[in-house]
């Protein structure tokens, strides 16, 4: 198996537990991340037991450009989030993507609070470590295609996040 990774951070004018929030709902996704079209939920949690987790199993269809064309992909989506800040009001936001054939992308966001320019309009410095791990032989082959891919596509996420997220 080969591996290659990325990181990506940026500032947006919004809370940490609002960012988390929007990451972790699945319907969410759809229009954030660009190439996904479509959402199948299969389970969610909301913790109701203190323990300041949430999760949620879902399926995203994606449209992979591919030799002109625009292949349908199925994406298994495992998401963890805390839904409690830790005691620096820290949140973490992970997914845990596979795809045929035998690829694998962990995605981690680090939510950090950041002042704002005024009291009361909280900040959040978003860090975003992704891992991509695929065979060997299909890293040979499309490896740099699927990293330049996914970068591309995790940069649009954070752009179109803070379109979202962020007042006018």
């Amino acid at each position: 198996m080969a591996t290659r990774s990325f990181e990506l951070s940026c500032v947006i004018a919004a809370s940490p537990s609002s960012v988390a929030a929007h990451l972790r709902e699945p319907q969410n996704h759809r229009g954030l991340q660009p190439l996904i079209t479509e959402i199948i939920e299969h389970e969610r949690s909301h913790p109701q037991d203190g323990h300041g987790r949430a999760h949620a199993r879902f399926d995203a269809i994606e449209r992979v450009p591919i030799l002109g064309l625009r292949y349908p992909n199925r994406i298994a989506i495992r998401c963890e989030a805390d839904t409690k800040a830790d005691e620096h009001g820290t949140l973490a936001v992970r997914f845990e993507a596979r795809s045929k054939p035998m690829l694998r992308l962990t995605s981690q966001f680090t939510l950090l609070p950041r002042p704002g320019p005024r009291e009361g309009y909280p900040h959040c410095r978003l860090v975003e470590r992704v891992e991509i791990t695929l065979p060997w032989l299909l890293d040979r082959l499309l490896g740099r295609f699927s990293f330049d891919t996914a970068r591309a596509a995790h940069e649009r996420l954070l752009s179109n996040l803070r379109a979202r997220l962020e007042p006018q």
